[in-house]
């Protein structure tokens, strides 16, 4: 079964917009005054209308700023979708992220947790969160595309697992961090040009490399490759404070590269926080750990505080169904992106030409559906 297609992200997009969450209540009255009344919706249908002010009818993009064929992006979901009969993916602007979400807490025997997300007071299942398999670009209505959040490497917070590289340098663990823990490690150099470095296979055009880094002891030059380690680096202007440090750059050889270089024997530097993005930009995005794989954009799940690696669970219609039940008393929260899986409401919508190629679409109604 096909993913749903996704309401483009359209330039010409005006104003107002509306959103309205609606519920079905029955009510039963009696002669005396008094009412009983029966709530049938547990969860809101929410009800979308939207404008289009400027919809581009040329592949060339004649009006600038609304995007070639924006009138063809709009139409052809509709088409797509068979007017009503068919459902596509909404990410509301206003709406379409949660960062350290409350979803449950363990009690040592159920697996499976339906993600969810809050609205002041109140909580709602999310059925449609944002997961991709790669790094993936992504938009919202009026905003400017951008690679979802990511983190190539593995295990970022234990550099002395195998899977990081290492030549002339001893890793000890238990570091006072930037942010008051203790998941800082430091690197040793035991010989010069002394190396801690991760690889990976990419097929993207830009990498970001950053890492914090303090200097602990020695004063010898210290090196983060650029993502390419094609010899380009950043030499680091280190001190006993801690800084976030960033190198752009294109992969070699389809490979890019999160390392650190030490020149000096005997040197020591701490360091937290290694990531490698696939970007549009130079700078580095928000740190997110990552354990034994890759992270891409999607759930980000921690339980009691600690990350689950996404191999230990698999995800359905927003259901996380952990391999292993987590603990009792295990607080249990994500991090993402969500979609409203929604349908039109009508097998008819009206497209105006108001200039040669320049149209708009003044009313274009949709609904969530019901999953849940």
């Amino acid at each position: 079964m096909s993913a749903p297609p996704i309401f483009p992200p359209l330039a010409g997009q005006g104003w107002s917009v509306h959103k309205k969450p609606t519920f079905a209540t029955i009510v039963a009255s009696h002669v005396s005054g008094r009412e009983v009344r029966d709530a049938t919706y547990a969860n809101p249908i929410w009800q979308f209308e939207l404008t289009f002010n400027g919809l581009d009818g040329t592949s060339s993009g004649q009006y600038g700023g609304l995007g070639a064929s924006s009138l063809q992006s709009l139409m052809g979901l509709y088409l797509q979708c068979l007017g009503q009969y068919a459902s596509f993916l909404y990410y509301d602007p206003s709406d379409y992220a949660v960062s350290s979400q409350p979803f449950g807490t363990g009690d040592g025997t159920t697996t499976t947790f339906q993600l969810q997300r809050s609205l002041g007071g109140f909580s709602e299942p999310i059925t449609q969160p944002f997961a991709p398999a790669a790094p993936t670009l992504f938009q919202v209505a009026g905003g400017v595309a951008f690679y979802a959040p990511n983190n190539l490497v593995n295990y970022s917070g234990d550099l002395t697992n195998a899977a990081w590289g290492k030549g002339g340098a001893t890793i000890s663990s238990g570091v006072s961090d930037p942010f008051g823990g203790a998941a800082a490690q430091t690197v040793t150099a035991t010989a010069a040009n002394a190396y801690v470095h991760q690889q990976w296979a990419v097929t993207g055009s830009n990498y970001v490399s950053s890492m914090w880094v303090r200097r602990r002891t020695g004063s010898g030059v210290v090196n983060l490759a650029d993502p390419g380690a094609d010899g380009g680096a950043l030499t680091l202007a280190l001190s006993s404070a801690w800084q976030r440090f960033s190198i752009a750059g294109a992969p070699r050889s389809g490979f890019a590269y999160s390392q650190i270089l030490l020149t000096t024997s005997g040197d020591s530097i701490d360091v937290y926080g290694p990531q490698l993005e696939q970007s549009l930009a130079t700078s580095p995005g928000p740190y997110f750990q990552t354990l034994g794989t890759p992270f891409h954009g999607g759930p980000w799940i921690t339980a009691g505080g600690s990350l689950i690696d996404p191999s230990a669970y698999a995800i359905a219609d927003g259901a996380v169904t952990f391999a292993t039940a987590p603990a009792a008393g295990a607080a249990l929260a994500w991090t993402g992106y969500f979609a409203f899986l929604c349908r039109f409401d009508s097998d008819a919508l009206d497209f105006e030409q108001f200039m040669a190629n320049l149209w708009k679409a003044n009313s274009v109604k949709f609904r969530s559906l019901r999953q849940q």
